[in-house]
């Protein structure tokens, strides 16, 4: 996205008065894979959701049938591990839940940030950063 029209969705996403969280796995390269990253920030996020915002359902953006399958085998161990309770995750395809593009933007701009750019300074102020290192 052009930076001056995500500084229009961000600004747009910051009037619906919303809370957000952000759980980053920084920096990714010390990670052994993409995939390891994602299942620390959902086992952060998770619980967070569940027992901070008393979230009941999350909607993840649907990716290819093997991913799929396995986070939703993570999810079921998080559960039998007592990790989380009661949350219901679902995985919808991008393109059928509009929903999935505010944490899209939220990302760029938290990404932009990290990369020095400071234009969401604002906004990022009011969002809940939770960072998360391989160590």
């Amino acid at each position: 996205m052009q930076p001056k029209l995500r500084f229009k969705a961000i600004d747009a996403i910051s009037g619906l008065g919303l809370t957000h969280v952000i759980v980053a796995a920084i920096p990714l390269g010390d990670w052994n894979t993409a995939e390891r990253a994602r299942r620390k920030c959902l086992e952060t996020l998770l619980p967070v959701l569940e027992r901070e915002y008393s979230v009941d359902r999350l909607v993840l953006e649907r990716r290819d049938k093997a991913q799929d399958a396995r986070d939703i085998r993570f999810i079921d161990a998080l559960r039998s591990r007592r990790f989380i309770d009661s949350i219901r995750v679902d995985l919808v395809a991008g393109a059928a839940d509009a929903r999935l593009w505010l944490p899209d933007q939220l990302l760029g701009s938290y990404g932009d940030w990290r990369a020095g750019e400071h234009q969401y300074d604002g906004f990022l102020a009011s969002v809940r950063t939770i960072v998360i290192s391989a160590g």
